[in-house]
């Protein structure tokens, strides 16, 4: 190991003997505080060259600290980023890809599991739903505060301010017990949409999401001055990071989850030791994934076997390695979700390599925006990168039935809310050049999103009409279809609902929908007589399906199967499921379901169907 020429410099006036001694003497680790900015770009941060003044509170806090100008995400998508913030592993490990349809397994060994085997209390707060405990993030905290109680900014209760959560934050810390803690502070302002609270709208009103990063900024100034005035400032591991950028526009893409450029996965990380006075600046390429082994080697405690990020706390001492090269994993399967071909990228300190079915080089140096694909003129320098991009997958990719998960209706409507794309769960991390090429089809990505914020605004005849023009460019994005059911259900066209509901199922490979989803189909085909398309054989298929997906445990789920039953003239398990599902809304003290189940049961007694026209 040698030091840097700042060091260097320091030595030759004599001072590198007191600098010794003060990293010798530094506090004991007493406290940790990781704080995540949801969405927020490095290069927006003033502090990281943006030449507003974004962040003040965040830019006296890095001089102090160590400012890692080059740290990226292995994932532009909330719930897999943080998932690799919090156990060291790329998503190919750790097995979370997106946002819906995974949770972060059981089996996985969590930055609070191996705190609080330690001596830590350990607290979250989080302010988005989806970083909900369901997700299998709060794995040894001891606390996972993840309910909102102002009204939120989201009509779907999915998000919270962040002036809420730092309220929290800052009763935690004046209600601390006199012990070793660890807290993960989670700001989720910056993500869409954009509409930070004044003075920061008026000071940034032609800038409205530098003016949410301004106010995130501005919390956790409250959060470091609240540790100053406890006398806890000193012995405090300071870590604030980002889980992921936002493209604004750049390639095509306004908001995240499709590329991965560096306006997507470059985010701030700042790491300030107990004590430390002098600012250090690391231009070298670090990973999210480095601060679960980073924090367990200051503490002295060993990490989980198998972990892939490195122990960066040579470099918070102002070290570098003799020769220093990193491969830093990145991807997206976002773009799978409208059928085309992942995303995976390996970055070394200048050079980007993207895996795609026409694969992209960038020379970062040269070209920081990425605008100059230079792969043909690099064709062994794309090789080699590409293959090291294998290794990293072949060294990675484990399997474990319990990151995938199906999702109620209340969960999705929460996460398409906050902008996310719900479909299938998809694995596929591999080298697939007869798919579609990503780039191509960005608009189409765009174009779905937009339809999605036209719907929650209840403009469904846009919405609807975006979808149609999008079905002759990718007539096997299935979702599509999905949505158009639900618009024509809404309008009451129940024909038309139930044909675009039967064209997912047709698909050779379909998209397994969710419950509401069959709940409605069964429901539409059971109860009216007189629709054009009306099977009731269906109905009770889809009805059981339906079943299947809520563990025969729901009362809808089962007034829809009764239904179904009864159109289909079997009485007799017709009336034994109304029963169950009448016993489960009384025990729910659902007064209006259960007497409309009752209602419903007492015909089917009586050997007849119920009809809705």
């Amino acid at each position: 190991m040698k030091k840097t020429v700042l060091i260097s410099t320091l030595c030759a006036a004599g001072v590198l003997v007191w600098l010794v001694v003060d990293h010798i003497r530094t506090p004991e680790i007493r406290n940790i505080i990781l704080i995540s900015m949801d969405t927020t770009r490095a290069d927006h941060l003033s502090c990281y060259g943006y030449p507003k003044n974004t962040t003040p509170n965040i830019d006296a806090v890095a001089e102090q600290a160590t400012r890692f100008e080059k740290a990226l995400t292995p994932a532009p998508i909330t719930l897999p980023a943080h998932s690799s913030m919090l156990t060291g592993l790329i998503p190919p490990a750790h097995g979370v890809h997106n946002n819906i349809g995974y949770q972060l397994a059981p089996s996985n060994i969590t930055l609070a599991e191996l705190l609080r085997e330690n001596g830590f209390q350990t607290t979250a707060i989080v302010s988005a739903f989806v970083l909900d405990h369901k997700w299998g993030l709060a794995q040894g905290f001891d606390t996972y505060n993840d309910s909102f109680k102002e009204k939120s900014v989201n009509r779907f209760g999915a998000e919270r301010k962040g002036d809420e959560t730092t309220q929290i934050a800052l009763d935690w810390l004046d209600n601390k017990r006199d012990r070793k803690s660890f807290l993960f502070l989670h700001y989720y302002d910056p993500h869409v949409d954009y509409s930070p609270p004044e003075p920061f709208l008026t000071k940034f009103s032609d800038d409205p999401y530098a003016g949410e990063i301004a106010f995130t900024d501005h919390c956790i100034g409250q959060v470091i001055q609240k540790l100053k005035d406890l006398d806890l400032y000193d012995s405090t591991l300071l870590i604030i990071t980002g889980d992921h950028g936002e493209m604004l526009g750049e390639h095509g893409e306004e908001e995240h989850s499709y590329f991965i450029y560096e306006s997507a996965i470059r985010v701030p990380l700042i790491i300030k030791l107990p004590g430390q006075k002098e600012g250090i600046t690391v231009s070298d390429p670090v990973g999210l994934i480095d601060i679960v082994p980073t924090i367990c080697s200051l503490l002295k405690i060993d990490p989980p076997a198998g972990i892939q990020g490195q122990d960066l706390s040579p470099l918070l001492m102002g070290e570098v390695p003799d020769a220093y090269d990193r491969f830093i994993y990145s991807e997206s399967l976002g773009p799978v979700r409208i059928g085309v071909s992942s995303l995976m990228a390996i970055s070394t300190d200048r050079w980007k390599y993207i895996q795609a079915p026409r694969p992209e080089l960038y020379d970062l140096d040269a070209d920081p925006g990425e605008e100059h694909n230079i792969v043909k003129q690099e064709p062994q320098r794309a090789r080699i990168l590409e293959d090291k991009l294998k290794e990293v997958l072949e060294q990675s990719v484990r399997t474990d039935p319990d990151s995938k998960i199906d999702l109620d209706p209340e969960s999705i409507r929460r996460l398409e809310s906050l902008g996310y794309i719900a479909g299938k769960a998809e694995g596929e991390i591999v080298f697939d050049g007869t798919k579609d090429d990503p780039k191509d089809f960005i608009h189409v990505f765009e174009q779905f999103n937009k339809a999605l914020n036209l719907r929650d605004a209840g403009e469904y005849g846009k919405a609807e009409a975006i979808l149609l023009d999008l079905i002759p460019e990718r007539p096997d994005f299935q979702e599509i279809y999905v949505k158009l059911g639900d618009f024509a259900a809404i309008k009451g066209n129940y024909t038309q609902a139930v044909l675009y509901y039967r064209r997912v199922n047709q698909f050779e490979d379909p998209l397994p929908l969710p419950y509401d989803v069959y709940n409605d189909l069964a429901w539409i085909q059971a109860t009216r007589p007189t629709l054009m398309s009306r099977d009731v054989q269906e109905a009770v298929r889809y009805a059981k399906k339906n079943c299947q997906q809520t563990n025969y445990n729901e009362p809808n789920a089962l007034d829809t199967l009764a239904t179904a039953y009864a159109a289909a003239g079997d009485f007799p398990k017709a009336v034994e499921t109304a029963r169950k599902a009448h016993a489960l809304a009384v025990a729910e003290k659902d007064v209006a379901l259960s007497w409309k189940i009752g209602k419903r049961l007492k015909l089917f007694e009586q050997d007849k169907p119920y009809i809705e026209e």
